[in-house]
């Protein structure tokens, strides 16, 4: 069985971080095809930047407000395998489709565990949000294919997530302070830890 922790890098909205989370091994490149999002890409630059990608699956991201036929619009015009939802209601209509859906849950909602007990099958991983360690720890012993969101996490609570064998993890791209510019000291504490070995 493989026990390497399986890396998302999500919304990414320019070439530097995508190259960045391949060239580390990243699983997944996600992009945040919702405009509120300060990470917004659109799906114009969201494929030139696909083009460049080897080894990452591409996933589309989706806010719980995006409608389902600009979800649709988008996996059409860019062929997405992957996306991920924070709209559980969503879920049915890619029941039965060849899409991989990865559910976003905020793990401080009060319905969190009634949809980590009965997924969809469409549902292929979840990914967990503003998660305490403690909470991360009992849901790993019961849930597989649980991606934890990092955002914010100091080094000794990532150091105590690793040492959870976690299926997966997620943090977020940023932005460059100019073309091809970018400061990758949080990206480079989170990879060290749960990078490839």
């Amino acid at each position: 069985m493989d026990n390497t922790c399986k890396i998302k890098l999500g919304s990414v909205n320019n070439l530097t971080d995508a190259r960045f989370g391949a060239a580390a091994g990243a699983e997944w490149i996600g992009f945040s095809f919702d405009t509120a999002n300060p990470l917004y890409i659109s799906p114009v630059q969201a494929e030139a930047i696909i083009g460049w990608l080897s080894g990452p699956q591409p996933v589309a991201e989706f806010a719980a407000t995006q409608s389902l036929g600009e979800i649709e619009d988008i996996i059409r015009l860019l062929g997405f395998d992957w996306i991920q939802l924070a709209e559980p209601a969503m879920l049915h209509y890619f029941e039965g489709s060849d899409i991989q859906v990865i559910l976003e849950l905020d793990a401080t909602a009060k319905d969190f565990e009634q949809y980590l007990q009965s997924p969809s099958n469409a549902v292929k991983a979840f990914l967990i949000k503003k998660c305490s360690i403690g909470k991360m720890t009992e849901i790993k012993e019961k849930y597989p294919f649980v991606l934890f969101d990092v955002e914010g996490l100091t080094q000794n609570d990532l150091e105590q997530l690793k040492q959870r064998t976690p299926y997966g993890i997620n943090i977020s791209g940023g932005f460059e302070t100019a073309p091809g510019i970018r400061d990758f000291d949080e990206m480079y504490a989170v990879f060290d830890v749960f990078g490839q070995e």
